[in-house]
């Protein structure tokens, strides 16, 4: 609920099971270790996946490792990503993401603010990271093999350094909706398409 901030602390592993999701309307600060990474898994592929709705405060996720889950269902809410932050700020550093089961993203960000520091996309769906708009920064980051785009934005205002692409089925990066995206220092290997701007982007 809204009212209370939720702890999770390393070695701590979360099953989801019979398309079971989580839901965080509060603040939530996941803080796992590098030799103690919290889990959360899917059971046998039956898992659901995360939303955090409208969080007034931001969150923070690090040493986090997220593996097959799928887009929630919830209510009547039309969801594309497996983890979605809507109108949630947010900071995820030393994270995984890999092997989502359904979904055209694996983590979608909605008009929220974001920074995304040293961390893993492995084996995306479709989309690894959609971003819709929000204004945030992307550094260090490394995404391999994603069934469409590894980056998608639109009506964002997004600052990208040092990141590496590899194996990506259509675009590495698709900028639209009026878009403004900077990137450096970055490499972009075996895609499709490396850059596409569009819509007056």
């Amino acid at each position: 609920p809204k009212k209370y901030k939720v702890y999770i602390y390393s070695d701590t592993e979360i099953v989801l099971d019979n398309h079971a999701n989580l839901i965080f309307q509060g603040p939530t600060i996941m803080k796992g270790s590098k030799d103690e990474p919290i889990l959360i898994n899917s059971s046998e592929k039956k898992g659901g996946g995360l939303i955090f709705l409208n969080i007034e405060k931001s969150s923070s996720l690090n040493n986090v490792i997220f593996n097959e889950l799928s887009t929630p269902r919830y209510n009547e809410l039309l969801l594309t990503g497996a983890i979605t932050f809507y109108e949630s700020d947010v900071e995820i550093s030393d994270t995984l993401f890999k092997n989502n089961n359904s979904g055209d993203d694996y983590l979608n960000i909605i008009r929220s603010n974001f920074k995304i520091n040293n961390v893993t996309f492995k084996t995306s769906l479709f989309d690894a990271f959609d971003s819709d708009f929000s204004n945030g920064i992307i550094s260090n980051v490394v995404i391999q093999e994603a069934g469409n785009d590894a980056l998608d934005f639109s009506g964002s205002e997004v600052i990208i350094d040092n990141i590496s692409i590899n194996n990506v089925r259509d675009k590495a990066l698709s900028v639209g909706e009026e878009s403004n995206v900077t990137i450096s220092n970055s490499k972009i290997i075996n895609t499709k398409y490396g850059l596409v701007s569009k819509d007056y982007s």
